[in-house]
């Protein structure tokens, strides 16, 4: 692979993993206001659909028999399955699977959940539950943008994305490192460190005493098009790499290269 085919996949694979990225935190910040926008007790299904739900537990409540479930349509079944601990508050919580009939009418549904042993009590739960007549419906109401459009859950967007962006990146990378062992084999190295020392700049590049370079040794400096704008001056080197001054009329910037002389 020469280094050329080098650049054109590091750059093609740098600029899909920025773009999957983008597209990772759009669909989490998406998912994340469609979430908090919407009531926790607010329940969208289709007919025939069933979702899991829970809620708190009074402190009389041992278990899922002593709960009872009041709602406006016989067509809506709460069943429970547990009480449990609650993970963030503590407390009891109890945990269920909400389901509707496959005949349900589309609309507003109520569902409440108390204790039995306290009919006239204020309910642990109430949920307002509404049954859309088809996926269109559901779709057009939906919180999240990119569900109403696509139709695909925000979730399962950043879930499809966020690993595109890692292995885009690890494409960048190991293209960077081919680059710089192609680099290297032609005496040159790019910089990838600039600061200012007094009233000089100082460059870190990837060529050392493997590459026969010396404290004192005078390299010529590259810019982005490979056109000789300056020289640097050696300093301090290492097996890999080397720390130069630039020379007073040159500018260096991130991207420059230095070549041995």
């Amino acid at each position: 692979m020469t280094l050329d085919q080098v650049n054109g996949w590091r750059r093609s694979a740098g600029i899909v993993a920025a773009f999957c990225c983008l597209l990772f935190c759009l669909s989490v910040v998406d998912g994340l206001s469609s979430r908090f926008g919407q009531d926790v007790n607010e329940i969208w299904l289709l007919p025939g659909e069933s979702t899991p739900v829970n809620g708190p537990a009074g402190e009389g409540v041992r278990n899922p028999q002593d709960l009872k479930v009041a709602s406006n349509s016989e067509q809506i079944r709460l069943d429970f399955e547990q009480i449990h601990a609650g993970f963030w508050l503590g407390g009891l919580m109890w945990r269920g699977t909400l389901a509707t009939s496959s005949t349900i009418g589309a609309g507003d549904y109520t569902v409440t959940v108390n204790a039995k042993n306290e009919p006239s009590g204020k309910p642990f739960t109430a949920f307002r539950v509404r049954i859309f007549e088809d996926s269109a419906s559901l779709q057009k109401q939906a919180a999240s943008i990119i569900q109403r459009y696509t139709g695909v859950s925000p979730w399962w967007s950043a879930a499809l994305f966020f690993p595109l962006a890692i292995v885009c990146s690890g494409i960048v990378y190991l293209c960077s490192q081919k680059r710089e062992q192609l680099l290297r084999q032609e005496g040159k190295a790019e910089i990838y460190r600039i600061s200012k020392n007094d009233d000089a700049y100082e460059v870190s590049f990837a060529l050392g005493t493997r590459q026969g370079v010396r404290v004192g040794s005078v390299l010529t400096l590259l810019d982005h098009t490979g056109v000789r704008v300056g020289s640097v001056t050696v300093k301090d080197v290492y097996e890999e790499d080397a720390t130069a001054t630039v020379s007073v009329d040159c500018l260096p910037e991130p991207g420059f290269i230095v070549a041995l002389s």
